[in-house]
């Protein structure tokens, strides 16, 4: 595992296939962490000083494709892709509990990115078939479309906390990935840089970017610190065995006492969203240097 070092200490919590990391250990309370989502439900801390990994705390739910934090707010979303699921979910770091906010159906969308707008609190989804960007109503359980912006396969979002732009990474079955801007009123993209494949993004509170990447062969589950004009990627550690999906920047408070507002979970499946299930047929990952996909 190469480490990098230079950092004001902070931590991550990424998600994890369950049983894989190490043995679950007393967490300090350092100021802010990164945290991020699980496959297999498991959250984790990582030093990225160090590279350290620590197993945290196994959720509720069998899958975490993304995790948005509300700095806002103090809550905690995130998106389950299992088969049969398809959901959009609040989460509680501390407890593992988790409660229904969208539930999706058939193939209406499959969400891949969560983010939430670091001055108006507005979470936003992004359905990585269909290239389509929603802003998340929490309260009714809606999806409620905002545009098609043309880039598929979209497998993790995050807002700049500094400049407010929504960043997304592309992640496909070639090894490689691409960063764009996506603007969330026009809901347009703009191409940023290539870099590596990415499951996820997100920034911590200075604007310094993190990426995270899932077993994809002949590469290693890893970490990045990612240069966001460049694309360059610098490894943090290296993690063989693991499913690392999806990473996220929060306070470390919020995993030690739990997520504010949380509400009890519903009973699955809950309420479906207003957008009516789309036909088609389902496609593979694959895509172009544009991050179209192949063949469009």
């Amino acid at each position: 595992m190469r480490t990098v070092s230079g950092d004001t200490p902070l931590a991550v919590v990424l998600a994890t296939a369950v049983g894989m990391l190490t043995t679950l250990l007393p967490i300090p309370l350092p100021a802010e962490l990164v945290v991020g989502g699980p496959a297999g439900g498991t959250l984790s801390v990582v030093d990225p000083g160090t590279g350290t990994l620590t197993e945290y705390r196994s959720l509720d739910t069998p899958r975490i494709a993304c995790l948005a934090y509300d700095h806002l707010s103090g809550k905690t979303y995130a998106a389950d892709t299992s088969d049969g699921v398809n959901q959009i979910l609040a989460i509680d770091p501390h407890s593992g509990r988790t409660s229904l906010i969208v539930q999706l159906e058939g193939l209406q969308a499959t969400i891949h990115a969560l983010a939430v707008h670091p001055t108006s609190g507005i979470l936003y989804a992004i359905d990585n078939a269909h290239a389509d960007l929603y802003r998340v109503d929490t309260s009714a359980g809606e999806l409620i479309p905002v545009g098609d912006f043309g880039v598929y396969w979209i497998s993790g979002a995050d807002f700049d906390p500094v400049t407010c732009e929504l960043y997304v990474c592309v992640g496909g079955t070639d090894g490689t990935g691409a960063l764009y801007t996506i603007d969330v009123v026009a809901a347009t993209a703009t191409f940023v840089a290539s870099t590596e494949r990415l499951m996820g993004l997100a920034f911590d509170e200075e604007g310094r970017l993190y990426g995270v990447d899932n077993d994809w062969y002949p590469d290693q589950p890893a970490i990045y610190r990612i240069d966001r004009s460049t694309g360059e990627a610098e490894t943090i550690g290296e993690y063989p065995g693991t499913d690392l999906l999806s990473i996220e920047w929060m306070p470390l408070d919020v995993i030690a006492s739990g997520a504010a507002g949380f509400s009890e979970a519903r009973p699955h499946p809950g309420r479906a969203g207003t957008t009516e299930p789309r036909a088609g047929t389902s496609r593979s990952p694959g895509h172009d240097a544009t991050g179209r996909w192949e063949g469009e």
